[in-house]
């Protein structure tokens, strides 16, 4: 039997202004990881591809080990995107319910997965 909460004690549905910034942050992220995934992996553009200057020593320097090579590069990027699909299903779930508890995971999953992509680069 399904128990019946109380106003008193139901939870206020989270406005959708509140998820916002999480979703523009992660589509931002998203939409960025794919398209260098997809201009460098997939399209590979010799001009686009140059510009980079993969394996070149200040890049490495500056930029991590995912610059040695333009394969390795795009592997990253297409792991990065990857990664991020579980923090879009948490706010496409806290968007669907919009209940404090989903809002607050699907935020966490975000901070979590972005707080770690860069330990990607030492890999």
């Amino acid at each position: 039997m399904k128990s019946i909460a109380s106003p008193q004690t139901a939870a206020k549905p989270v406005s959708w202004w509140a998820l916002l910034p999480g979703i523009f942050l992660f589509l931002s992220f998203w939409s960025l990881f794919f398209s260098e995934w997809l201009t460098i992996g997939i399209v590979a553009d010799p001009a686009t591809i140059g510009s980079y200057s993969f394996g070149s020593e200040a890049m490495l320097a500056e930029g991590g080990q995912h610059y040695r090579t333009a394969e390795t590069y795009a592997t990253s990027a297409l792991l990065a995107w990857v990664l991020l699909l579980p923090a879009g299903l948490a706010f496409v779930q806290a968007m669907r319910r919009r209940t404090p508890v989903r809002a607050l995971l699907a935020y966490g999953i975000l901070s979590v997965t972005l707080a770690v992509l860069p330990l990607l680069n030492s890999l």
